[in-house]
């Protein structure tokens, strides 16, 4: 008799709390992350991003380049998604691209930063705590921008291709495995080179470039011979007359032929030019629809399928353009969030260690915005630093994150795709594998999970 009214007194908790669940749900459904979105302060102009473990803490860090300040942010992961206060790092006047690398064979992650006013490259040797010193300034050809590394001369030492967009060309520098570098011949591509990006693109296992000439609307295709000798071969982007702005480029594996390929965003226009590999140096085009001017490009597994995936912000709305990959080279348009009002740049990595990929997005406002991945192609925000779950989940439990601005754990479970899994569950392949740690009697959505996930697709 006496219990029914605490049954009531339940039901009516139940029952309020499942009605401000159904709101919030329905409102991550109409825009899953707003302008709440976590972020964490940079210089002023940002241009690029970089991920690596600068502090030898299995944990991934961001570098950030910074124009305005003429610095790098240097943000220390603290492994559930968040990061600490950027400690800045002089990188000389107007610097533009961004590389990491181990130059002096320390094991530590050492930073390639382009000067575009002072005509230089800065190598930072990292410390492996998250410092830097100042090794030395390599001069390159007019306005460097874009740098990318790789061992071109198969000595064991990493090089460093800058693309020196005022003189159309290429410069080469050569390292010795001690953090120095001497210049070799400069390889001429086509005009004002804006981006670069390393492969294998005719599988001699030789490092390649692609060089993206914004001017020409081509791409310069550098086949390397080993020995820090290129031949050149130029593909076409747009047509005669056509007004694509190439300025950015991601290499990626989009039809699962195990050739590399290219993606080739439109920074003047919705679209996205995605040239497929032939495994000889040569390339078939195709076109894509994204959002409004988007001027940077990454690749990564974002829903778990295994397959390439393509993420680029809009430099004109603010939106995020989600494309999940088919495997055959086709792509769907999943998600256009909201990610600032003016996204300069962006780069993938497990900034929380649940194994699903996130992004960090740079915005030219001075800010990074830190997304967590869903495993479906979908992104939350980062919980802010006093609503974070520091505690390591114990054996068989969920690994779950709080809410930010609220007290309840995971509140929309694991029937949402914009929050928190189960360890071990891979929800896209719409299977349970037995993870390190996990029982799937303890999870009481296991089986909810299992029938909703047979024969679901994201999007």
């Amino acid at each position: 008799m006496f219990r029914r009214p605490e049954r009531r007194a339940s039901m009516s908790r139940t029952f309020a709390l499942t009605t401000v669940l159904v709101v919030f749900s329905s409102t991550l459904a109409a825009e899953i992350f707003g302008p709440a979105a976590t972020s964490f302060p940079v210089g002023g102009d940002p241009r690029a991003v970089a991920i690596g473990d600068f502090d030898d803490d299995g944990v991934p860090d961001l570098a950030v380049v910074s124009a305005g300040g003429g610095t790098v942010s240097i943000l220390l992961g603290d492994g559930v998604g968040g990061f600490s206060l950027p400690s800045d790092v002089p990188a000389g006047d107007q610097p533009a691209g961004l590389a990491i690398g181990d130059f002096d064979g320390d094991g530590d992650v050492d930073l390639a930063v382009t000067s575009v006013t002072g005509n230089s490259v800065r190598v930072l040797l990292g410390d492996g705590k998250g410092g830097f010193a100042h090794a030395s300034d390599f001069p390159v050809g007019k306005a460097p921008g874009a740098v990318a590394v790789a061992d071109f001369n198969a000595d064991g030492a990493i090089d460093l291709a800058i693309a020196d967009s005022g003189s159309d060309a290429i410069s080469i520098l050569v390292g010795d495995g001690l953090g120095g570098f001497s210049q070799a011949a400069a390889v001429a591509v086509g005009r004002f080179p804006s981006a670069l990006g390393v492969g294998d693109f005719n599988r001699d296992g030789v490092p390649d470039l692609a060089v993206v000439n914004r001017d020409d609307v081509s791409v310069s295709i550098l086949l390397g011979d080993g020995r820090g000798g290129f031949s050149r071969v130029d593909v076409a982007i747009g047509g005669v007359g056509d007004p694509y702005v190439p300025v950015s480029v991601v290499v990626g594996d989009f039809n699962g032929d195990r050739v590399d390929d290219l993606a080739i965003p439109d920074s003047g226009s919705p679209r996205m030019t995605v040239l497929l590999g032939d495994g000889h140096g040569g390339f078939s085009a195709t076109q894509l629809q994204t959002a409004a001017g988007c001027g940077t490009v990454a690749a990564a597994d974002l829903n778990g399928d295994g397959i390439a995936d393509l993420v680029a912000p809009s430099t004109a709305g603010g939106r995020l353009t989600v494309l999940l990959g088919d495997g055959h080279g086709g792509f769907v348009r999943f998600i256009n969030p909201w990610v600032g009002n003016h996204p300069s740049a962006v780069a993938a990595g497990d900034f929380n260690l649940d194994g699903l990929q996130d992004l960090a997005v740079a915005d030219g406002d001075g800010i990074v915005t830190v997304l967590l991945g869903d495993g479906h192609g979908g992104f939350t925000y980062a919980p802010a630093a006093q609503d974070r779950d520091t505690t390591v989940p114990g054996r068989g439990r969920c690994r779950r994150r709080r809410e930010a601005g609220s007290r309840l754990r995971n509140p929309l479970r694991h029937g949402c795709r914009a929050w928190g899994r189960c360890r071990g569950v891979r929800p896209s392949a719409g299977r349970i594998p037995a993870g390190p740690g996990w029982t799937p009697r303890r999870c009481r959505s296991q089986r909810r999970r299992r029938r909703r996930s047979r024969g679901y697709r994201a999007g």
